[in-house]
């Protein structure tokens, strides 16, 4: 296959899934829409990555920088998850308790 035909079908691999993309938006799938969206992203960025940045010729040291690299950005995000859900709500008894930012005074709650 020529290098012209190989990068075409890539790059029509990639419109269709932006179709997709634009076509989920508009699907109502309820919890699963960011589940769909980011499974649709993740496939446009590994035909990006393998094909377009040449990660699929690479040689073994690249390989494992590229797979270093996500890994790093996996554990951030879980990290980052980790800390935003297990975030309490705050309590409304304790907000009205704060003072406020204008100077004025509130009289306490009963």
């Amino acid at each position: 296959m020529t290098p012209v035909r190989h990068y075409a079908l890539v790059c029509g691999a990639l419109l269709v899934l932006l179709l997709l993309t634009v076509g989920a938006a508009y699907v109502n799938l309820g919890p699963f829409n960011v589940a769909a969206a980011m499974l649709i992203s993740l496939m446009k960025a590994a035909l990006i990555l393998l094909f377009f940045m040449h990660v699929r010729q690479a040689g073994p040291v690249l390989r494992l920088f590229v797979f270093i690299g996500f890994f790093w950005l996996a554990l951030l995000i879980s990290l980052s998850l980790s800390d935003f859900l297990t975030r309490g709500v705050p309590d409304k008894s304790t907000a009205d308790q704060r003072p406020s930012t204008s100077g004025e005074t509130k009289p306490p709650a009963p």
